[in-house]
């Protein structure tokens, strides 16, 4: 194909595919660990969490937390998402895009290499390789805590999960040298897709607690929490120029065949998964202690990923120790309107998501700060606001809570990109 020769065909699909692939191809990183589940308290408190953590939630951050549960809890999380700024932007300004280049497709071709509203689009497109465009999501998440028979003094529980969990994104890169048009340049994009589908990951943990009532410390929990992760995985790479022929993309790069040639049941999507993808197990273990000094003051250590991996790839261990209090506690000014905790934890080794890929080698890589207020905390229905540092990037999120229902969204910041996240969960 003559590069100089455009078709006014090849022109629209090419702006087209570049923005609508930007926003809804799935695909994430393969190299990344088995990504823990990211409650809208932890990430608004920056995840500064494994000292606090008393909840289903704890398997995530501090096993040994799970040992504040004191009767049966079923947790069901229908969906919970995060979408990166940039996504969301991209995504709002979809339309006003696709309407410039319909205005576009009236003119001729040389008319529109030549035109200045064709660099605008164009330098729309190339904008995208340094934006951001992620969302993750948890689809279907359950898990329940059992209080065990107590041996030996010791109060113990257990957990189990299971949920399935996706990151999607795409990221537009720079190949080959540079042409003098910048439409011709973008010709030479290149998709590199590595998608990742987590399905059915399962969580063991157990947790024990024991009452020592000395000076300076009134009980301590221990807990180890267990990941078995199958993860569907997909590599490949494509340039824009692939996306202008979809009979042979698709043939090259997606196979959707079936027996009656149609997508019409469950086990038709599932053998497309398994036509495109690579299956990869994973394991990973995370060991934690918990220690409550006074009514009002808790440290912990974390040890997550212990050992953990994907496939053939394993993954940095990272320990962490924190200290949750409550101020109110402290100055004898509890109360029935609000419930206040502030956190802060000092992690050595991976990144809580980023598993060292994005380290700006300061000291914040490895800090997280929170607080929490819950207004009206002992009732059915309460409001609780949190805001947080994780790693020097800001968080927050407040969820409403009615009976069993809680919904809530915030704002949270990694070392990667800013995310705005929201979603619904059902406490028994």
């Amino acid at each position: 194909m003559q590069r100089n020769s455009l078709s006014m065909r090849a022109l629209r699909g090419i702006l087209v595919g570049c923005v609508v692939a930007s926003a809804v191809v799935v695909s994430a990183i393969a190299d990344e660990p088995l990504l823990p589940f990211r409650s809208l308290r932890a990430t608004g408190m920056g995840n500064a969490y494994e000292a606090a953590a008393d909840d289903l939630f704890a398997l995530d951050y501090n096993p040994a937390g799970l040992a504040n549960i004191d009767r049966f809890t079923l947790a069901i999380v229908p969906a919970q998402a995060r979408v990166s700024e940039d996504l969301a932007e991209e995504v709002q300004n979809l339309q006003d895009l696709l309407d410039e280049i319909d205005e576009l497709s009236q003119q001729d071709t040389e008319n529109i290499l030549a035109s200045s509203a064709i660099d605008d689009l164009v330098a729309r497109i190339d904008n995208l390789r340094r934006q951001k465009l992620k969302m993750a999501a948890s689809v279907g998440l359950a898990r329940v805590a059992l209080p065990l028979p107590e041996v030996a003094g010791l109060r113990l529980v257990g957990a189990a999960s299971v949920s399935n969990q996706l990151v999607t994104g795409v990221s537009l890169n720079r190949a080959g040298l540079p042409w003098e048009s910048v439409v011709l340049d973008v010709l030479d994009d290149e998709f590199t897709l590595d998608a990742s589908l987590e399905v059915f990951t399962m969580q063991f943990a157990v947790a024990a607690q024991k009452e020592l009532s000395t000076p300076y410390v009134e009980r301590v929990r221990g807990g180890v929490g267990l990941r078995l992760v199958n993860r569907k995985i997909k590599r490949d790479s494509f340039t824009l120029t692939d996306m202008l022929d979809p009979d042979r993309f698709k043939a090259d790069h997606f196979d959707t065949t079936t027996d009656d040639g149609e997508v019409d049941s469950f086990g038709d999507i599932q053998d497309i998964i398994d036509n495109n993808t690579e299956s990869e197990s994973g394991r990973g273990l995370d060991v934690g202690l918990q220690v409550d000094h006074t009514d009002y003051l808790s440290t912990a250590l974390v040890v997550r990923s212990l050992f953990s991996d994907v496939g053939d790839d394993t993954f940095p261990t990272t320990t962490t120790i924190s200290a949750a209090a409550k101020p109110l506690t402290f100055l004898d000014q509890e109360s029935s309107l609000v419930d206040l905790t502030v956190a802060a934890g000092y992690s050595d080794g991976a990144g809580d998501d980023a598993q060292e890929a994005f380290l700006n080698d300061n000291l914040t890589d490895n800090i997280h700060l929170g607080a929490e207020a819950v207004l009206f905390p002992n009732s059915p229905v309460n409001l609780a606001l949190r805001v947080g540092d994780n790693q020097g990037f800001s968080t927050w999120s407040a969820e409403l809570k009615l009976a069993v229902v809680r919904v809530g969204f915030g704002w949270y910041g990694d070392l990667e990109t800013d995310y705005w996240t929201g979603g619904m969960s059902l406490v028994f």
